[in-house]
């Protein structure tokens, strides 16, 4: 195995045993899930923190349809924006891989990450999304960015735009040269590990469904593949019909 930035260099089919060699692994599911409301009501004052900190926030919006003025009740859950980089270092494209409980599955993904406590204070929501994306890579690579290049509107872009609001910002970075790797700063229930997936690799990878198909234990990001599209088209890189 081949390795950059102590970082393993993988090939589309080699990748899901490389990350489980790293220790990337489910998390075991100890009871059924509850609700938010049983939840709360024996929750410690640390299960406090962690919902006030993480939780989506649910609503409902009154609204009146104005092709028949008939009364619409939206059910609504906002999530925190989150950034997303596609960078490429010697032609070869970074990616986290670690276990998530949302869709319990190691999942595949360039650096992301959502607004804390050194955004808290920034007012305009894309300068907070800029200084996060800069944060998160930094602390997850332990390398810095030269620039980052937005790769959407101000507003990010929308998905689940039918119950939810969740916005992803798409960045294109460039890492400062000569590279400086230095330590990374993970979050105490982050277990993510650094993967190098040549670019050629990396298009295969997230195009061969069978791949996916042959190992259901990780999954990917439907933001892998639009900030991955987006960044080579702004590099010039995408070839179009």
């Amino acid at each position: 195995m081949n390795h950059n930035l102590n970082w393993p260099v993988v090939t589309a089919d080699t990748c899901f045993e490389v990350v489980r060699s790293l220790g990337v692994k489910s998390w075991p599911q100890v009871s059924e899930p509850v609700s938010f409301a049983d939840y709360l009501g024996t929750a410690t004052e640390d299960q406090l923190k962690t919902f006030n900190r993480f939780a989506p926030k649910g609503s409902v919006i009154y609204h009146k349809n104005p092709y028949d003025d008939k009364p619409f009740d939206g059910f609504k859950v906002d999530f925190q924006p989150y950034a997303c980089v596609f960078a490429l270092i010697n032609g070869m494209v970074p990616v986290t891989a670690e276990w998530k409980h949302g869709n319990n599955r190691i999942t595949l993904v360039p650096v992301c990450g959502v607004p804390g406590k050194a955004e808290a204070a920034i007012p305009l929501l894309v300068d907070k999304m800029y200084a996060t994306g800069m944060r998160e890579w930094k602390e997850e690579t332990g390398t810095e960015l030269e620039s980052l290049t937005p790769l959407s509107g101000n507003q990010g872009i929308y998905s689940t735009v039918r119950n939810s609001k969740v916005q992803c910002f798409p960045y294109l970075g460039v890492v400062k040269t000569p590279i400086v790797q230095g330590l990374t700063k993970f979050d105490d229930t982050e277990h993510l590990k650094m993967i190098l997936v040549p670019l050629e690799e990396w298009l295969k990878l997230i195009t061969t469904n069978e791949l996916w198909d042959n190992n259901p234990d990780f999954g990917l990001e439907a933001c892998t593949r639009d900030v991955t599209w987006a960044a080579l088209h702004k590099l010039g890189r995408l070839n179009l019909l």
